[in-house]
């Protein structure tokens, strides 16, 4: 029996980390105690794609590794309790769980941020290798750059060769160097303007700029470009159109989580076999719902919510 037919759901495959968020309540001063709320939440690029996909209603399993600690049971409950089929998260035996601690300020922007992910250097082709048949019974591997290089490479090598569909998101620009030898035969690659400069080695600084980012990328041998601008919305590129799509005006808590929505929202239009412009809106509909809440995912996330913003934006 063909594998595929046995499963053939989303497989992300990345991290999967504690986010300890400080929310700025006045104007940041550096150097200097600023008022705020501190949360904490699931998260991890990987995890929070598959929650949201999870709470669409797909079928989707993750692959990450946490420590055998406290944080790491609570972001497998909390993934569990998302739909997420987390059996093939793996624990290690010495590392700590990853964790994700960001400034955001009181427009709900990022400040700064740091990441205590060195946990994903346990994830390497060999640990990977074992769980190829997983990988091959999959409709469509994500992957992120918290994965060391050499993973990154073999999983994207192999996929290409075996005709799985595969697709990365850059994580961030400090990660986003990891693919650039690694794009050629992907499906979908996800970024923003920073991570896109870190790829493309030059600097993003206008529209026409951001569309010679993407048609570059597409030259390497990406099948669809996802790329984000923040307010000014995002371009999605293929060899066969080009099309730039304007943010909706939303009021912002907290930009952190919108980024992993859109990709999530994308994910899932391209499994319901829908690509293109309708893919990109669906995506920015999430995104926007994402804006929303201090959470990485919003606990109150459905298609039929997703749906109901879509007919109110278009009436």
């Amino acid at each position: 029996m063909n594998q595929k037919s046995v499963w053939s759901g989303l497989l992300c495959i990345g991290g999967a980390h504690l986010d300890r968020k400080a929310m700025s309540q006045t104007t940041v001063r550096l150097g200097s105690s600023n008022p705020a709320v501190t949360i904490e939440t699931c998260g991890g690029v990987a995890r929070n794609v598959a929650e949201a996909v999870a709470r669409l209603g797909e079928r989707v399993s993750l692959v990450s590794r946490v420590g055998r600690d406290r944080i790491g049971e609570r972001v497998i409950m909390g993934t569990k309790r998302a739909g997420v089929d987390v059996q093939y998260v793996d624990i290690s035996p010495t590392a700590r769980t990853g964790t994700y601690t960001a400034l955001i300020d009181a427009n709900g922007e990022l400040v700064v941020s740091f990441a205590d992910t060195m946990i994903y250097e346990e994830m390497t082709v060999a640990w990977i290798e074992p769980r190829w048949p997983l990988i091959a019974s999959a409709a469509l591997v994500f992957l992120d750059t918290n994965l060391p290089e050499q993973t990154l490479q073999y999983v994207i090598g192999r996929c290409r060769r075996e005709q799985i569909p595969v697709c990365v998101n850059l994580v961030s620009a400090a990660k986003a160097p990891k693919a650039k030898a690694h794009l050629e035969g992907l499906e979908m690659l996800f970024s923003n303007l920073e991570e896109a400069e870190a790829l493309t080695g030059k600097p993003i600084g206008s529209p026409a700029e951001a569309e010679t980012a993407a048609n570059s990328l597409l030259g390497r041998g990406v099948k669809q470009v996802f790329l984000t601008l923040g307010e000014q919305g995002v371009i999605c590129a293929s060899a066969t159109e080009l099309l730039r799509w304007p943010a909706t005006a939303a009021a912002v808590v907290d930009a952190t989580g919108a980024g992993d929505a859109f990709v999530a929202g994308v994910l899932v239009q391209w499994m319901r076999g829908t690509v293109g412009a309708e893919a990109v809106r669906f995506g920015l509909a999430m995104a926007q719902l994402a804006l929303q809440t201090v959470d990485n995912v919003a606990c109150d996330l459905s298609f039929e919510r997703i749906q109901q913003q879509l007919r109110g934006e278009s009436a």
